[in-house]
C-alpha cells in the first residue's frame, strides 16, 4: 500500500516539475524580464561614477583658479577659466575668484572672469557685494567697471548699506556719482540713517557732494544724529564742502540731537575759516 502511494505521488510530481523548469521568467509592466533589474542598477551606477568624476574634475579646476590667484599667475587663471574652472566658485576663505582679483586691484583679470562667466552682482560669504568690496578695496576703476558690467547696485549688505554708502564714506566721487546715474536713490539710508550727503560731507570729498547735490540730495537731510551735512562738514573742518552746501541753500541754524549748530561744532573744533564762513551767513551758535 505504501509503495502504490508513493508510485501516485511520483507520478503527480513529475509534470508539475517540468512545468516549472520550462517557465518562462516574469515579465514587470514595461515588459523586460526580473532579472534585468541588476542591469539598471548597474546602469546607475556607471551614470553616478560618471557624475563624481566630472564634479571631481570641477572641483579640482575650481581650487586650480583660486590657486592661481593665490600665486598672482595670469596664465595659469587663464587656463583654469579656459578649462572650465568656476569664476563664481566660493573658496574656504569666503570670497570668489572673481572678488579675489577685485579685492587685490586686478582690472585686466576682473574684465576676464565677467568675460568667462563671473557674476559682477556676486557676494562673498560675509554677504559683501564684489561692488562693495572694490569699494572697500579702494579699487574704484574696478568698481566703475562692475557698475558698466551690470552689477546691481542697490544690494545690500548685512548691515543694510548699499554701495552708494560705502562710495560716499570712502570719497569716491566718480563711484558715487556712476551710482546716482545707475538709477540709486539720494534718499537712500543706511542703518545708522546717513544718507550718501552727509556721509560724503564727512569725506572732505568736494566732487562726492557735488554729485550728491547733482542728483537731487536734500542738503539739509539730517541724519541719526540729527546732524545736517553742514554740521558733518563743520565738525571736520571741511571748508570747501561747508562753502558748497551754503551756495545750495544748506540752512546754518538747524542743531543736531545734542543741540549744536554747525558753528557750534566749528568753533569747538576750532575750525577758523569754516566759522568765517557760518558766520557770514547770519548764523548764530
Amino acid at each position: 500500500m505504501k509503495i502504490r502511494s508513493l508510485r501516485l505521488f511520483t507520478i503527480a510530481l513529475v509534470p508539475l516539475l517540468a512545468l516549472g523548469a520550462c517557465k518562462k521568467p516574469t515579465r514587470t509592466r514595461d515588459g523586460s524580464d526580473d532579472k534585468p533589474a541588476t542591469k539598471r542598477e548597474a546602469k546607475q551606477q556607471e551614470t553616478d561614477k560618471a557624475v563624481a568624476e566630472i564634479d571631481s574634475r570641477q572641483s579640482g579646476l575650481n581650487k586650480a583658479l583660486l590657486q592661481a590667484v593665490k600665486d598672482n599667475n595670469p596664465d595659469g587663471i587663464n587656463d583654469a577659466l579656459t578649462k572650465g574652472g568656476n569664476p563664481n566658485f566660493v573658496g574656504p576663505e569666503g570670497k570668489s575668484a572673481l572678488q579675489m582679483v577685485i579685492a587685490s586691484g586686478h582690472k585686466d583679470l576682473t574684465v576676464l572672469m565677467i568675460g568667462k562667466g563671473a557674476d559682477p552682482s556676486s557676494k562673498t560669504a560675509d554677504g559683501n557685494t564684489s561692488l562693495i568690496l572694490a569699494i572697500q578695496s579702494n579699487q574704484p576703476e574696478i568698481a566703475l567697471l562692475l557698475i558698466e558690467k551690470g552689477a546691481d547696485c542697490k544690494m545690500k549688505d548685512k548691515s543694510g548699506g548699499q554701495a552708494i554708502h560705502y562710495a560716499a564714506k570712502a570719497g569716491q566721487g566718480a563711484v558715487v556719482a556712476a551710482l546716482f546715474n545707475s538709477g540709486v536713490s539720494h534718499q537712500a539710508f543706511d542703518a545708522k540713517h546717513d544718507y550718501p550727503i552727509t556721509l560724503a560731507a564727512a569725506s572732505g570729498n568736494v566732487e562726492s557732494v557735488k554729485a550728491c547735490i547733482d542728483a537731487g540730495a536734500n542738503v539739509n537731510a539730517a541724519n541719526g544724529d540729527g546732524a545736517t551735512a553742514l554740521i558733518v562738514a563743520a565738525d571736520k573742518g571741511h571748508l570747501e564742502i561747508v562753502k558748497l552746501l551754503i551756495e545750495n541753500g544748506a540752512d546754518g541754524s538747524i542743531k543736531d540731537k545734542a543741540g549744536k549748530s554747525a558753528l557750534a561744532h566749528a568753533t569747538a573744533g576750532n575750525h577758523l575759516p569754516v566759522i568765517d564762513a557760518i558766520k557770514a551767513t547770519g548764523a548764530t551758535e
